[in-house]
């Protein structure tokens, strides 16, 4: 992301500079390597309309509904969905990766690691916060 910004003189880049961006003159400056394809699809829906991320914000879709179209956008795994489901203020979904799980294994786990099915049974009783309660154990590791 501090690629990203610098590249755009110190601003966040609109989908629509992304979208025009030579995808291998962009990957050379922000070496976002293999992820470049995804960034450079997903800012081309927006930037064409046939993505609206805007609605994502006031959807009435239920939670796992709306997890589930982010999922199935290029590019979106179950960590990007989960961090976007975070963004969308949505905080049933963990979205682990190797950060969360170190966070959990330091704070609950004498600092050994474990499997996320372990992970996910610590947080299943916060029920539609436990992605909230993950993501300040993973802040107050910082």
């Amino acid at each position: 992301v501090n690629r990203l910004v610098t590249h755009y003189d110190h601003t966040f880049p609109t989908p629509q500079q992304i979208a025009q961006a030579d995808a291998e003159q962009l990957n050379a400056t922000i070496r976002a390597g293999y992820r470049i394809t995804s960034l450079m699809r997903l800012a081309q829906r927006i930037d064409s309309g046939e993505l609206e991320v805007e609605t994502w914000r006031t959807t009435p879709l239920p939670s796992a509904e709306q997890f589930r179209l982010i999922r199935q956008l290029h590019g979106f795994g179950d960590y990007a969905s989960g961090a976007m489901m975070r963004l969308l203020c949505h905080h049933d979904y963990l979205g682990l990766d190797s950060v969360c799980r170190s966070a959990f294994f330091h704070l609950h786990n004498n600092g050994q690691p474990t499997d996320d099915k372990t992970i996910q049974a610590f947080y299943e009783p916060f029920g539609k916060w436990r992605g909230l309660v993950l993501w300040m154990d993973v802040l107050s590791t910082d």
